[in-house]
């Protein structure tokens, strides 16, 4: 059964906002290619390497930044207009999110600017890059926790304090979908970084001229790590899929095939989509010229967009209705 028009009209207003999720998982995942990088360089005594680490370290600091201004303000509007989402027994949990995400924030930026000033004592640089990393990808567990938490349990937070909320949110056994959702979250960041980083270069290439031959380094590099990460986030969603099996079986019609499930099928072209992406990286990745492939570094960047709207369509649809949401 395919979906409904009015599903497949929320599904392309659903790209655009997994787009600029996808920037959001970027910043938090561009330290990781920035500090492998800036070891390759001293290891491999390669400028190159050193160059395009700076420059996924500067892409992060300035995702960061644009992510905190959008998160500022669209908390704002949201307790305003939807103040169901934030009760108040959730406060703490929501100001955690907020200082993981400032905390993240001030310590790329202090990796960025030290990357010259500690040229000198590269052991030290290259901890802050990590423990920035490492900083994010708690934020990104919170934030996955936290949402699934007031999602499945329909915005009813209970009483309790604040150790005893987050050991209930974490403290999850091994079959539920929170884990596949961690250990996507984390590959993906990985892969957007790469996939965002190949845009990004190719609109800082006019401003920094390093030159042809470290710009076909840098995309070759960047695909690289949209490449590996891109897969490894697609075999999550498998995960994801199969720990959800059940869920997604109850929501199609009774004794159906499963290409008779709508929220199957979008599983499905979430997996797709993501292999697509995966393919058109793998051609960045081995042209000689990967310069002139604007268009399939772009395309790929999409499709991995609408991978990730198709997958969050389809766990939108196995939750309860919820009041104030438009969908």
């Amino acid at each position: 059964m395919p979906l409904a028009p009015s599903e497949l009209l929320l599904l392309l207003q659903l790209v655009p906002i997994a787009l600029f999720c996808l920037l959001l998982l970027a910043a938090l995942g561009a330290p990781c290619a920035a500090v492998v990088s800036e070891h390759a360089a001293q290891a491999r005594k390669r400028v190159f390497y050193d160059k395009f680490g700076l420059q996924m370290a500067n892409m992060s600091l300035r995702l960061t930044l644009v992510g905190l201004i959008v998160s500022a303000a669209g908390t704002v509007f949201a307790v305003s207009r939807l103040p169901q989402f934030y009760p108040a027994a959730a406060l703490p949990l929501y100001l955690t999110c907020g200082g993981l995400g400032l905390l993240f924030a001030a310590q790329v930026y202090l990796y960025n600017a030290s990357w010259k000033a500690m040229k000198e004592h590269k052991g030290q640089h290259k901890l802050l890059g990590a423990t920035a990393r490492v900083v994010g990808i708690a934020l990104l567990v919170l934030v996955l926790a936290v949402k699934r938490w007031v999602l499945v349990h329909r915005l009813a937070v209970p009483e309790m304090g604040f150790a005893e909320m987050l050991r209930a949110l974490l403290a999850q056994p091994p079959s539920s979908a929170l884990w596949p959702a961690v250990v996507q979250g984390t590959a993906l960041s990985v892969a957007a970084a790469g996939a965002v980083g190949l845009v990004y270069l190719l609109l800082r290439r006019r401003i920094e001229d390093y030159g042809r031959d470290y710009y076909n380094f840098a995309l070759h590099a960047a695909a690289r790590w949209a490449l590996l990460p891109g897969l490894a986030q697609l075999a999550a969603l498998g995960w994801l899929v199969w720990a959800l099996r059940e869920d997604l079986a109850a929501a199609g019609p009774a004794g159906a095939a499963w290409t008779a499930n709508p929220l199957l099928l979008l599983a499905v072209a979430a997996g797709a989509l993501g292999l697509i992406a995966c393919a058109l990286w793998l051609a960045v990745r081995r042209n000689r010229n990967p310069l002139r492939l604007k268009a399939t570094i772009l395309a790929a960047f999409v499709f991995l967009g609408a991978s990730l709207a198709c997958e969050t369509l389809m766990v939108l649809r196995l939750l309860p209705p919820i009041p104030g949401l438009p969908f």
